[in-house]
């Protein structure tokens, strides 16, 4: 079965394919999901720190481009190697 989801326009509702959409997120919700607060979230698209879209005065982000990030930022412990 696809992933389908419910778009309503001009009043009436009908299903859409999302398979292989980006899920954009607010300022807010990326904050909520990588558990910042907004004002270091906001200081880090200031950085050019983490992957963002700026859409007009907006700025949005991709689901799995912050995922992506956050695990990128994973430290390994002092003194152990991998292998």
């Amino acid at each position: 079965m696809k992933n389908q989801r419910n778009v309503e326009e001009n009043g009436s509702s009908r299903k859409v394919d999302v398979e292989g959409v980006i899920e954009f997120l607010t300022v807010e919700e990326a904050a909520q999901l990588l558990n910042l607060k907004v004002s270091r979230l906001r200081y880090e698209v200031f950085r050019k720190s983490i992957p963002f879209f700026k859409v007009g005065r907006s700025i949005r982000f991709a689901e799995r481009d912050l995922i992506s990030w956050i695990m990128s930022q994973k430290q390994e412990p002092a003194g152990q190697t991998n292998g």
